[in-house]
């Protein structure tokens, strides 16, 4: 099949759910969040990431092969456990464009209403909330991308 070197490649979401192995000091964060977004940048990688006493929820967006590359990066990163993908798949437009990675640090009850969010390494993390969508999901972090702050 001819493929043109005009034609636009759909964009590709995929969110996920971890838990450190460690909680990151702000320090850390700060740190890492500077990494992460030089790479995301240059990778034309955006998203928004929360971070709550451990537990992480992030979005990523950009060509699909390049967001696959960071997630198993992620997954194979000894500093994440539990590392779960909750959602994936092309996307007409980014929903994060002027964030290379929004980020948001929150309260343990605001990270429990990502999507009804229960902990991944408990039993009833499988029964909770199937009718939700990606929709809702995209719609609440672009609710905390609005509050975030970006690194100084």
């Amino acid at each position: 099949m001819f493929r043109s070197y005009y034609s636009t490649p759909l964009m590709y979401r995929l969110a996920y759910s971890s838990i450190a192995t460690s909680p990151f000091s702000e320090t850390e964060l700060h740190e890492a969040l500077t990494q992460w977004r030089d790479k995301n940048s240059r990778l034309n990688i955006t998203g928004m990431l929360l971070y709550s006493n451990g537990n992480i929820f992030q979005v990523l967006e950009g060509h699909e092969q390049d967001v696959q590359s960071i997630f198993a990066t992620i997954e194979s990163d000894i500093r994440h456990l539990h590392v779960l993908k909750v959602a994936d798949g092309t996307i007409n437009e980014r929903d994060f464009p002027d964030w290379s990675m929004g980020f948001k640090t929150v309260t343990g009850s605001q990270f429990e209403h990502v999507l009804g969010y229960v902990d991944p390494t408990k039993q009833e993390f499988l029964a909770s909330h199937p009718d939700q969508g990606e929709g809702s999901l995209v719609a609440l972090l672009k609710s905390f991308a609005t509050e975030a702050q970006p690194l100084s």
